[in-house]
């Protein structure tokens, strides 16, 4: 799993009430084997992406060859970890899932503050 996404299940259920924490946690561990190789594929895309901007010559082409697998890495993990997160979050009592969205919008209203 890449750290970036390990990152983001800890933040969720960091935000949780222990009870709902430990079932989003045990969702998400069963469905790792499903999602892994993805998140695996994405770190590896964003990292070649990442090299191509810095290219000495820029590489107009390569960069958008190099998004485009990016772009489709995203997709395959979201489409291999989108179940088993609605399965997770089925498992979270609407209190847990309030605060996931209120944490959720904390971190983006934060994020986008000069």
């Amino acid at each position: 799993m890449s750290t970036s996404l390990a990152r983001a299940l800890a933040n969720a259920e960091a935000s949780l009430p222990p009870s709902d924490a430990a079932k989003f946690r045990d969702v998400m561990t069963r469905g790792a084997p499903l999602y892994a190789q993805s998140a695996k594929q994405l770190a590896e895309a964003r990292a070649a992406l990442q090299r191509q901007i810095v290219a000495e010559p820029f590489d107009r082409q390569a960069v958008r060859s190099a998004f485009l697998a990016w772009q489709q890495s995203w997709n395959r993990l979201l489409d291999n970890a989108g179940d088993t997160l609605i399965e997770a979050l089925a498992q979270v009592s609407p209190e847990g899932r309030r605060k996931l969205i209120a944490q959720r919008q904390a971190a983006l209203k934060r994020d986008s503050t000069p």
